[in-house]
């Protein structure tokens, strides 16, 4: 239901519309009476006013003059003028000003109802409108996790857009990595069998994980994190405020709260995890790299180990840190055979062994 102003110097007038429509029919619940500009101005301060019908000739304030404050003051009320044949041109000026409609006087009953209807049914389509962006506004909140876990996964498997377009991205899902800061790479592997748990158990057991490290970490570091393709969680990390002490302290405080947040999961979830930590890396190009040199790490420093924390100070180029990048590009080994994919699986394995050959080449040519 809505809320009308009517505004006329003349109170037989006012009196006269105020009473002869049936606002109740027309999704009006409440008629209000005001004798000038002034009174009118007061009475919007204390009432929920969505349309005004003023004349435009008064005495003070003109309607046309109320009409401008009521824009500048309550941009979604909507205004009807009543005007005279010889005011006509302010009428004009009127509609220019942003006024819904005007009329001219004497107006009938039928006339104005007419007028207030169609003006109700504008106010009816801009509140679903609103209503319908503020849901869009929701499921876009809620969807943010998932988009941020996507663009990363996306970002590991080396899908990289332009950066243009990535940096778009990060600020839509509002991620503090666009400025070119170097990361810290975190890959956790739990060290437990769900073969037997529903999927919504481990989703939440996943979620209380992110959510430690999310805690132990966000008070200095910003970070970002997913699940990637073999089930380990891989978080970019990154100080707030890079300029506060040196990166060697700052590596050295980053792994200090990564063995904390494998200790607080010991110690409230009950479930072991073996941490692996990459060296400072450029974002977004080194991405793909460090990921996989990590899962390397992972096969040639931990392997059935439990409860391991591996941190990787070695300085390496980029070419150095790119250990089978075919076997891990998408689509995976794995997601070829699941889907039955032989001819393709086949020809990946013959890649990744022309991969293997490659590395070993430039082993000799640079040793």
């Amino acid at each position: 239901m809505y809320e009308i102003l009517i505004v006329d110097d003349h109170t037989h007038l006012v009196d006269s519309l105020a009473n002869g429509l049936p606002w109740e029919q027309m999704g009006i619940s409440a008629v209000h009476k005001a004798y000038s500009g002034e009174e009118a101005l007061e009475l919007l301060q204390y009432h929920a006013v969505d349309l005004i019908v003023t004349d435009i000739q008064m005495a003070g304030m003109s309607g046309l003059e109320l009409v401008s404050v009521v824009k500048d003051k309550w941009v979604k009320i909507k205004s009807v003028i009543l005007t005279g044949h010889d005011e006509f041109q302010y009428a004009q000026e009127a509609i220019r000003q942003g006024i819904s409609n005007y009329l001219l006087k004497p107006v009938s009953h039928e006339e104005l109802e007419g007028t207030i209807r169609a003006l109700i049914g504008d106010l009816q389509r801009e509140g679903e409108l609103l209503v319908n962006q503020q849901k869009l506004s929701y499921l876009f909140r809620e969807s943010l996790p998932k988009l941020r876990e996507s663009l990363l996964h996306e970002l590991l498997g080396g899908k990289m857009p332009p950066f243009s377009m990535l940096r778009d991205k990060l600020k839509l899902y509002e991620l503090s990595f666009h400025d070119l800061n170097p990361v810290l790479m975190l890959c956790m592997r739990i060290e437990e069998d769900f073969a037997g748990t529903d999927l919504y158990s481990v989703s939440l057991l996943e979620y209380a994980l992110t959510n430690i490290a999310d805690e132990i970490f966000s008070p200095r570091f910003d970070i970002w994190h997913c699940k990637d393709d073999y089930d380990y969680l891989v978080f970019l990390v990154r100080p707030k405020h890079p300029s506060e002490t040196s990166k060697k302290e700052w590596m050295e405080e980053a792994e200090r709260l990564a063995r904390l947040v494998q200790y607080q999961i010991k110690r409230f979830l009950k479930i072991k995890v073996s941490l692996v930590m990459s060296n400072w890396s450029s974002f977004p190009d080194e991405v793909p790299a460090v990921y996989h040199n990590l899962l390397s790490l992972f096969t040639d420093y931990i392997g059935f180990q439990t409860e391991s924390f591996f941190h990787d100070l070695q300085e390496r180029r980029v070419e150095d840190i790119r250990p089978l990048s075919v076997l891990y590009a998408a689509p995976t080994f794995m997601q070829l055979l699941e889907v039955e994919q032989w001819n393709a699986a086949e020809e990946k394995i013959g890649n990744v062994f022309e991969d293997w050959r490659a590395g070993k080449q430039n082993e000799r040519t640079c040793f």
